[in-house]
């Protein structure tokens, strides 16, 4: 790995940092600006308008906390879906803010808007920190944070979790776990206590948002394994506060609903697709959902807002997409693994993406559907890390990869997908 300290503050064609990230913060906003336009959609009716503890407004905080969130929409705890839902947040931020306008989806979409901005501000900044020793020269493509960022934010996979309000789970979760991972180099780095404290109260932000937040239990110290210098004590101590923090969910949810992740099968089938397959079916339809995962990372269309059976249909073993996908995931995961030691940037972009998926990937447990866009919605900065990576390596032999960089990213940012259209409709 080649590393050099960068002191230069303008980074080619006299894009400088402050620059950069006023067109991060601009590009957020301008893309996603439309949604301010729509009305509620999709889960925003089980979670917002139509959910009794949200429009309790300030005063159905406590239930929120203490009761699953559909709860407040089905009148009881039906246990409709596989682990229940629990995002006491999120939820609580939207009875705030039902308090303060009642259901108007304007508010919530304009907030959605600046918190999307904000953690693409939050990504920017955590990736200068992680590549902060690469030489980076001749052109902002070779920025790497700024070309991995701008990728993350244009990237049509993002489209349900932006347009729908309820997607907020997302955006904040990864915000929290965004920021605890920076706070945690920080303290390797300079070694001050408040960064510590300030894990902590990031990662507890992160995880009562949204429970996939605790992958970063695995992707932190991965992270300083790749890009500080991190002693084995540091490991062990930037690991107490989002562990606390974790621990902290992990009572508030069992106190909520009786279990952390209760493991009973659902026996409707639009909550379990996998209900008449039999347990060698269901693999090799995740594994067929995989490959329709990895097409969509680099082919965004067309795309849809749910994957409802049968939007794909039962697979078994003797199907090919099925053996492809197992090889891809087989090959990558082996080149990860074998260039781990050396700390090469693809290897850990590819670690990435398998540990913040994990959670929602149906190979843990089920999930309650075939697979969905914003299951993505972390992940996906695993492989921007990659493309950007490659984009930096090799643009002095082909420097029309810049113009093909800006022509992708105008493709993702104007092409309608079939979940634009389907929301926009």
């Amino acid at each position: 790995m080649n590393i050099k300290k960068h002191h230069s503050k303008n980074i080619g064609f006299s894009l400088n940092r402050k620059q950069m990230l006023y067109i991060v913060l601009f590009f957020s906003i301008a893309l996603y600006a439309i949604t301010t336009t729509f009305d509620f959609t999709l889960d925003d009716t089980l979670m917002i308008s139509s959910n009794e503890l949200t429009k309790k407004g300030i005063s159905g905080i406590p239930d929120i906390f203490t009761n699953d969130a559909f709860v407040g929409f089905f009148g009881q705890n039906k246990e409709l879906v596989a682990g229940g839902r629990y995002r006491p947040l999120t939820h609580a931020m939207f009875a705030v803010e039902y308090e303060l306008f009642s259901a108007n989806p304007l508010v919530g979409h304009i907030i959605n808007v600046f918190l999307y901005a904000i953690l693409a501000i939050v990504i920017f900044h955590t990736l200068e920190l992680c590549f902060r020793n690469f030489q980076q020269t001749h052109s902002w493509i070779q920025y790497i944070p700024f070309t991995a960022t701008l990728l993350f934010i244009a990237h049509p996979l993002h489209t349900e979790v932006v347009a729908n309000i309820k997607g907020r789970d997302e955006i904040i979760s990864m915000g929290g776990s965004m920021l605890a991972l920076l706070y945690s180099l920080k303290y390797v780095e300079k070694k001050k206590y408040k960064f510590l404290f300030f894990s902590f109260i990031a990662m507890l932000v992160g995880i009562f948002s949204k429970e996939n937040a605790i992958t970063f239990l695995a992707v932190i110290p991965l992270t300083l394994f790749f890009f500080s210098k991190a002693k084995l004590k540091d490991y062990f101590v930037t690991l107490i506060p989002i562990s606390i923090a974790s621990l902290s969910f992990i009572l508030a949810r069992i106190n909520a609903l009786g279990f952390f992740m209760k493991s009973t099968i659902q026996t409707e089938i639009l909550n379990n697709p996998f209900i008449y397959s039999t347990k060698g079916e269901e693999i090799a339809s995740v594994l067929h959902t995989w490959l329709i995962y990895f097409k969509l990372l680099f082919i965004p269309h067309p795309l849809t807002h749910d994957y409802y059976p049968w939007h794909i249909t039962i697979k078994s073993f003797s199907n090919p997409t099925v053996i492809l996908a197992l090889l891809i995931t087989v090959v990558i995961i082996a080149y990860a693994l074998l260039k781990l030691p050396k700390k090469n940037i693809v290897a850990f972009g590819i670690l990435f993406f398998f540990i913040t998926f994990s959670i929602q990937s149906n190979v843990l447990f089920n999930i309650g559907t075939f697979m969905n866009e914003r299951f993505m919605f972390v992940a996906l900065l695993g492989f921007c890390i990659i493309i950007a990576y490659f984009l930096s390596k090799y643009f002095q032999k082909f420097k029309l990869l810049k113009y093909v960089f800006l022509l992708v990213l105008i493709l993702y940012s104007t092409i309608p997908t079939g979940a634009s259209t389907l929301i926009i409709s």
